[in-house]
């Protein structure tokens, strides 16, 4: 008995959920939006960027957190300021100086943009001071952080069209790419892409692997599982594929390198939507494929097998205290 319930509470202790951290403000993101230069290697370079409800996250987490969005509201205040009690939500687009060192209110988790500080806090100045968070993993849909398809941009002087790197913003979701693989045959072929090292939401091609120049490109995306991050990015199952996302003149000189260009697709994770908008594309197919149960659901209903063992062992536990007690009785 001792054993199950040690085994309980140690799933309980391991479920994603809430974490605590404390967050401090960074100033306005919006004034870097043109200057290309946050951790994610997000920028304007993607029509429709908007950095207001934007954080940096401690460095540990931020490539693989990078567009990750989370709920976030301040528990204690630091120094003079005192929490609003309002409930905000945030994209991880940037690295914080500090590792992800510490645990609960010693974790230095954020550096908000002054938009959402100062909605979670006051001390009568802008953006000053610090506070204590909880937070949670949240879909970036859901919240209102993402809406519309996801986004593709090709960064400024960054980009080989013999072996191109893509960005990924506007990602439905956890906000969060698990893979992402692209062909350049109409599906028959995919190479698998790799996360840029430096910016999280930047993915490489494989030295040597594909031929991408002139041709019109899909993509296959996993996002992160929701109830995995911040601290860890494991695959959702959850799939999105979208054929011939850019046309075959995507890099539009045909030379290194490419023209800085962006395209957003109508549909994202959990959408049904088969059109394709952007600066002058016409429509395309496009799907979203579920072929795997979200982890976030196994968790819940990990949870509540866990929690009804608890309960099982508690009455189990009465019981034999009730039976010790009257066999003792004289």
């Amino acid at each position: 008995m001792r054993l199950g319930i040690f085994f309980v509470v140690l799933f309980l202790a391991n479920v994603k959920g809430q974490g605590n951290g404390w967050a401090s403000c960074f100033g306005d993101y919006e004034s870097l939006l043109s200057a290309n230069v946050v951790a994610s290697g997000l920028g304007s370079f993607i029509q429709g960027e908007d950095f207001t409800y934007t954080t940096a996250i401690c460095s540990t987490w931020q490539n693989f957190a990078s567009g990750s969005c989370y709920q976030v509201q301040c528990t204690q205040g630091l120094s003079n300021l005192v929490c609003t009690n309002a409930v905000t939500y945030v994209r991880s687009i940037d690295s914080l100086g500090n590792a992800c060192t510490g645990s609960g209110t010693n974790l230095h988790v954020f550096d908000l943009n002054n938009v959402p500080f100062n909605q979670l806090g006051s001390d009568g100045a802008s953006c000053s001071g610090g506070f204590d968070v909880s937070y949670t993993p949240v879909d970036c849909i859901a919240s209102g952080l993402v809406s519309g398809g996801i986004k593709v941009g090709l960064a400024p002087n960054q980009v080989d069209p013999w072996c191109p790197s893509f960005t990924f913003s506007n990602v439905g979701d956890s906000g969060g790419l698990y893979s992402v693989s692209v062909s350049p045959d109409g599906g028959s072929t995919w190479y698998p892409f790799k996360r840029n090292t430096g910016n999280g939401a930047r993915w490489d091609c494989a030295g040597g692997a594909g031929n991408y120049l002139g041709q019109s490109l899909s993509f296959s995306f996993v996002s992160c599982a929701t109830s995995s991050l911040p601290s860890s990015c494991v695959s959702s199952g959850n799939t999105l594929v979208v054929p011939n996302f850019i046309p075959s003149n995507w890099c539009a000189n045909q030379g290194s390198p490419c023209t800085s260009n962006s395209w957003q697709a109508s549909n994202n994770f959990g959408s049904t939507s088969n059109a394709l908008t952007d600066e002058g594309l016409s429509a395309n197919s496009s799907s979203v494929l579920n072929d795997e149960r979200h982890l976030d659901s196994i968790y819940v209903a990990l949870l509540v097998i866990a929690s009804f063992c608890v309960v099982v062992l508690l009455v189990v536990i009465i019981f034999q205290l009730k039976k010790a007690v009257l066999t003792e009785r004289p």
